[in-house]
């Protein structure tokens, strides 16, 4: 796989559908924006995700919770964004990241999701 092709690794279905993506150093998340058809895409490097999951390896949390756990560690250094709405979205997707990857599994509760890291 050459370093610009992506290859498409799943969906995750949060209130949009997350197409995850990988290249040979990124994954890559889409999502709608709103009812405009646009699309977001942001890109985050594996070894980023990686990390990150072995932090949060055997936990079962939401985004808020993650959020949490990532702020008392030397790990929330590797998020872009260090507070705010961008934060959480930021975790969220690599939360979303990993369920696509094999490496987490996503259950619903009434109106929240729940991330199980593997």
């Amino acid at each position: 796989m050459s370093k610009d092709m992506k290859r498409f690794i799943g969906t995750v279905t949060l209130r949009n559908d997350h197409n995850v993506y990988e290249t040979t150093t990124n994954y890559i998340i889409e999502s709608p924006i709103g009812e405009s058809g646009q699309i977001n895409s942001r890109e985050y490097p594996k070894n980023k995700i990686n990390i990150i999951r072995n932090y949060l390896r055997g936990s079962e949390l939401s985004v808020d919770g993650a959020a949490k756990r990532m702020e008392k560690s030397p790990y929330d250094k590797l998020l872009q964004f260090q507070y705010g709405p961008r934060r959480n979205g930021e975790i969220q997707d690599i939360l979303v990241c990993l369920v696509a990857i094999g490496k987490g599994t996503l259950s619903i509760d009434n109106v929240n999701y729940f991330y199980k890291i593997l």
